[in-house]
């Protein structure tokens, strides 16, 4: 595996402890199991809430200790077939991190960096970010001021684009 795939490892090991475990790159095949992966699909028919005992058998392999990496190899090893890691939660932030480092090495000093519209890396900006609402188009829930996120990162999340209404019920990758 490539040594940025070894540094996601390594940084989301470091986000799970933080976290108490709640963030999980091996995520994947809850991911799958849920139709919220690369499948997603938010106008599908097929779409069907999984059963208890899918999502605990499931459950049972989104564990990080199913797999070991080896730096010196660059190398990652996996205990048992269905292990699936997910880079989702973490990789649009650290390339926003990594182009900020390549243009503020090349001299920049002013903007922002947007990847995807939920990570942001900001250099310095003279306007305030505005987070849009998740649920209502046009709208915002939060301005942040532009002296709070100079030379700093913002990532947001919601379940206003990938998500599976059944029943009346919303489903979502949070």
């Amino acid at each position: 595996i490539s040594k940025d795939a070894i540094t996601l490892i390594e940084l989301s090991e470091q986000i799970s402890e933080l976290t108490n475990n709640k963030f999980n790159i091996a995520i994947r095949p809850l991911l799958s199991l849920w139709q919220l992966d690369e499948s997603f699909n938010s106008n599908s028919l097929s779409f069907s809430v999984p059963n208890s005992l899918d999502i605990e058998r499931v459950k049972s392999i989104c564990d990080t200790s199913l797999f070991t990496v080896n730096n010196d190899t660059y190398t990652a090893h996996k205990q048992a077939d269905d292990v699936q890691i997910d880079f989702g939660g973490i990789a649009k932030g650290y390339v926003a991190d990594m182009v900020y480092e390549i243009l503020k090495d090349a001299g920049a000093t002013d903007g922002y960096i947007s990847i995807g519209g939920s990570s942001i890396r900001v250099f310095s900006t003279t306007e305030d970010l505005l987070i849009k609402h998740p649920r209502r188009a046009g709208e915002y829930i939060l301005s942040v001021e532009n002296s709070i996120i100079k030379d700093k990162a913002l990532s947001t999340s919601g379940d206003g684009e990938k998500y599976y209404e059944k029943d009346g019920v919303r489903y979502s990758h949070i």
